[in-house]
């Protein structure tokens, strides 16, 4: 079938521009016009920057001969991975570091932390900031008060560990980071291969990446994203779509979505209001609707269904409840990607058997149930709390599970329900989805501001991956009520700042 651009992709595909920005809204095609992108410039020799491999392997199979796809791990690996093939393991880990380095195990974790950031900045070398900037980047539970002998000792042993994870020689292990902070620091210059540079999904990069891009200044470079998408800003992400850099760039969107239809945008635009977005996303995907969970049933409609949490916990809770009635069950990612082995260790704490507790830490941290409920209480924390629900729920939690993973499926196609949660649902979409309720009230204003950005964000990546049906939960509705009045976000918390 022969593809034909509409009116927003046309300047895409014709542009000459050095710089370009593609603010593609959720569903909008920015693949499908990357492709059509490349072709119109068959004698362009074009680098496509893949989030993760996943995404990469997916678009070699889509994009023309011309265009070169690869995440940036595998650009660095050829230079300065393969020396430190031979000691690459998945993860450091605070009781090796301890031990290694003579520390204690928070130093070591400090160290760990401060480290792991730096290598996805775009520093030259490890500073105070990345100890902090660390710190800040941990549990919201954790109320410990600066200390500025933890953050001497975290540092000095951050730049250990970076020095031996270096060394092909030393017996240290490297993470995967490593060899791409080396090869950021190389100030590569990727113009010998590439005229032009497709930057995909650059709300969510981070700062090295950002970096390796923005240094190209011979090639063309073309970046692509949605800033409302932008969901891992707890892991360092930055919003490359709005970097400094690119303040010259010409500026193009896309806003016509054939995902969904005009329901699901228009539900989706509640949200881009909420943040003070005016231009609106158009729903072209045919005939949908949108109903309250309090008001649907699961048997007024036919399976697969999708549902989509918030926590992990939401994930497990929802799966045990498939599996309880005889569902077949495919969880995103496998069902190792989620913390099975937690909820059984507080189960276990439950029962007041700490002898089958895997994470000692647990112990530590709560000597028994009861101290758990307490802190999950009064901290509000929705894993916890929702963890206390399954652990209340399930007489016989291990054999529950073991019934659920003899339930597991691959592939939503031989799935009666399909169970993820919103981060994990980011680039899928179903026929039918159903927001679960451990979703935070997106009015409440406890909640700090730029985390709160987040979270609109996260609920507008899970509802737009509805293609024909979306079940949305009350608080969700009651904040379409509300928008309607034009309450805004800056309301929410200007409301608050004049109360105090």
């Amino acid at each position: 079938m022969a593809f034909t651009p509409t009116h927003e992709q046309e300047p895409i595909i014709a542009s000459k521009a050095k710089k370009l920005v593609v603010r593609a809204y959720a569903g909008t095609g920015k693949t499908s016009t990357l492709v059509a992108f490349a072709r119109a410039n068959p004698s362009e020799q074009m680098l496509y920057l893949a989030y993760n491999r996943a995404i990469r392997d997916e678009a070699t199979k889509k994009f023309p001969r011309n265009v070169t796809c690869k995440t940036t791990h595998q650009m660095a690996f050829t230079g300065y991975g393969k020396t430190l093939q031979h000691k690459l393991k998945g993860n450091l880990r605070p009781v090796e570091v301890a031990r290694d380095y003579e520390c204690n195990y928070q130093v070591a974790a400090a160290a760990i932390a401060t480290v792991s950031c730096f290598m996805n900045s775009a520093d030259q070398f490890i500073t105070q900031a990345h100890y902090y900037r660390a710190q800040e980047m941990k549990s919201k539970k954790s109320k410990k008060k600066d200390d500025p002998r933890l953050a001497s000792a975290a540092i000095k042993v951050a730049e250990a560990l970076w020095s031996e994870m270096q060394d092909p020689y030393s017996k240290q292990i490297a993470v995967h980071d490593v060899y791409l902070k080396q090869y950021q620091l190389s100030r590569p210059d990727l113009s010998a291969q590439y005229s032009v540079i497709l930057f995909d999904e650059g709300q969510d990069s981070n700062e090295l990446t950002t970096d390796i891009v923005f240094s190209q200044t011979k090639a063309r470079v073309i970046t692509v994203g949605d800033e409302h998408q932008q969901i891992y800003q707890f892991r360092g992400a930055i919003d490359a779509l709005s970097h400094p850099q690119l303040h010259d760039a010409e500026q193009l969107r896309l806003t016509n979505s054939f995902r969904f239809g005009p329901n699901v945008a228009a539900m989706a635009n509640v949200l881009l209001r909420y943040k003070g977005e005016d231009v609106p996303l158009v729903g072209l995907g045919g005939e949908d609707r949108i109903v309250v969970s309090s008001e649907f049933k699961l048997s007024d409609s036919k399976p697969p269904f999708a549902f989509i949490a918030r926590t992990v916990t939401g994930v497990i809770e929802a799966a045990l409840f498939f599996s309880s009635r005889g569902m077949s069950i495919e969880l995103v990612g496998g069902y190792d990607a989620y913390d099975f082995k937690g909820i059984l260790d507080v189960y276990w704490l439950s029962k007041d058997e700490p002898q089958n507790i895997q994470n000692k830490r647990l112990l530590e941290d709560y000597p028994d149930y009861t101290a758990y409920q307490i802190v999950a209480q009064e901290a509000r924390d929705i894993e916890m709390l929702r963890a206390i629900k399954v652990v209340d729920s399930y007489a016989n939690l291990p054999d529950s599970l073991a019934i659920l993973k003899s339930q597991i499926v691959k592939g939503s196609q031989q799935a009666q329900m399909v169970v993820t949660t919103a981060h994990k649902s980011k680039g899928l979409e179903w026929d039918q989805v159903y927001l679960c309720d451990d979703f935070p009230d997106l009015t409440d204003d406890e909640i700090p501001r730029q985390e709160m950005l987040g979270e609109v964000n996260l609920q507008y990546v899970a509802l737009t991956r509805a293609k024909k049906l979306l079940v949305i939960t009350p608080t969700l509705l009651n904040l379409v009520k509300l928008i309607k009045t034009g309450f805004r976000l800056t309301d929410l918390y200007r409301s608050k700042s004049l109360s105090a």
